[in-house]
């Protein structure tokens, strides 16, 4: 009874310090793989001390800062909610962590689910994602592909969102399958609370999961980051439905720099939902149009298929709920900017300043970045960079006009979203 007591002592302690390390690091970092890989546990890390760390070649000076920063009770906090809610968490030097995430360069340090998570290495797991203002054939197209997958026994993967990430979610559980959904913020968050029954579904037939702890609410700036885990845990990435800059393509290329299956829907050419996946096509996405164009590619020594001929229904959506559903969401697609007017007089009344959505063109061919995705002090800090020359992280606060905390925390953001690297010496430069 003592040696069973010691060693969930031990797990739990093992847990606390691993979701520390991912506080104090933040969320995407890199460093976190190689730091547990090294220290083998997160509880020889943490106590071997600072004056260790500092020892360790590939800590530099802004990594010791949060280090240093960092306080363990936080973590024991977010332990401590996990516990009373039910929710897993499950560390990176744990055994149930899938080994399929522990691949890419840069794993959460904690795994939080809500649900039962299917082993994913044990079978094959295809992500479907896309807009979340979708067409009702991009939604009747996610459904069928859903299902057909889950029915050959594939693991249905999405990021929760509503239009095509749902309809992939639907389909794969009505074909009895299992389905995960990544979330870009905690469990006990607000957000998409519209899609609470299908979130319901899912924990029953899979699992939620998060590297966000349960009350992180949905920030813009952690969705492009949480998307490399919805690559990460799959064989390959399946894009519907996808506008121009449309968060699904950054999880395509992410998949694509973790040497993942890319595959894409063809689209209308006159719709403005058809420009991303066509363009995924035209450069290299392979182009499907059943099930059996993604099975083909997949490696079936894991997995056994019964490669059935293709279920279709067309999937009743009342456009007008989908609509209303998504102006409920808290984070939007677009980056809200104002468009500033003169006051003018009108009939005696005051014509006020008004708001628009600036929608920002993409041209890949001419190298152009994708920032409709940064938040707005990523934005600050990303135009206090230069192209050209490395910049110290002084000189980013004065020019960002932030506090150092957040500063460093952008910086992580802008370098998940392949803007920017680190440099030695805490030097920073626009990629």
């Amino acid at each position: 009874m003592i040696g069973a007591a010691r060693e969930k002592m031990n797990k739990e302690l093992e847990t606390i310090y691993c979701i520390f390390l991912g506080e104090a690091l933040g969320y995407g970092s890199s460093k976190i793989k190689r730091i547990l890989e090294f220290f083998k546990s997160g509880n020889y890390f943490y106590k071997s001390g600072f004056e260790s760390w500092k020892k360790c070649d590939f800590f530099n000076e802004n990594d010791l800062l949060k280090l240093k920063a960092g306080k363990l009770k936080n973590a024991e906090n977010i332990y401590s909610v996990c516990r009373n809610e039910n929710y897993d968490v499950i560390p990176y030097t744990s055994e149930r962590y899938p080994q399929i995430l522990k691949s890419i360069a840069n794993p959460p340090a904690v795994l939080y689910v809500s649900g039962n998570l299917p082993k994913l290495d044990d079978k094959i797991s295809i992500a479907i994602v896309g807009t979340r203002n979708s067409t009702v054939y991009g939604k009747n197209v996610a459904f069928n592909l859903g299902y057909n997958l889950a029915d050959s026994g594939v693991i249905v993967v999405s990021g929760g969102a509503l239009g095509i990430d749902s309809a992939a979610q639907h389909g794969g559980i009505m074909a009895g399958g299992k389905v995960i959904s990544v979330l870009g913020c905690g469990f006990k968050s607000k957000y998409l609370i519209s899609n609470e029954k299908l979130r319901e579904s899912t924990k029953k037939n899979g699992a939620l999961i998060s590297e966000y702890p349960p009350n992180t609410p949905a920030i813009p700036r952690n969705f492009p980051i949480r998307n490399r885990i919805i690559s990460g845990i799959s064989s390959g990435v399946l894009v519907v439905e996808a506008g121009e800059k449309s968060g699904s393509l950054i999880t395509a290329r992410i998949a694509k720099k973790q040497e993942k299956k890319i595959f894409a829907v063809p689209g209308n050419i006159n719709s403005f939902y058809s420009i991303g996946t066509n363009n995924l096509i035209k450069n290299g996405a392979k182009l499907i149009t059943n099930v059996k164009d993604i099975l083909e590619e997949l490696p079936h020594t894991s997995n056994s298929f019964e490669k059935k001929k293709d279920f279709k229904i067309n999937y009743k959506y009342n456009l007008e709920d989908d609509i209303k559903l998504a102006t409920q969401e808290k984070v939007p697609e677009y980056t809200l900017v104002k468009k500033v007017r003169p006051r003018t007089e009108y009939k005696g009344r005051a014509q006020k300043e008004d708001s628009t959505f600036r929608e920002k063109k993409l041209d890949f061919s001419l190298g152009i970045k994708d920032l409709s995705n940064v938040s707005k002090d990523g934005l600050k800090v990303y135009n206090s960079l230069s192209s050209s020359k490395s910049i110290p992280l002084d000189v980013i606060v004065f020019r960002a006009k932030l506090d150092v905390s957040t500063v460093l925390k952008c910086l992580t953001e802008l370098e998940i979203l392949d803007l920017t690297k680190s440099l030695p010496g805490g030097r920073y430069i626009k990629n």
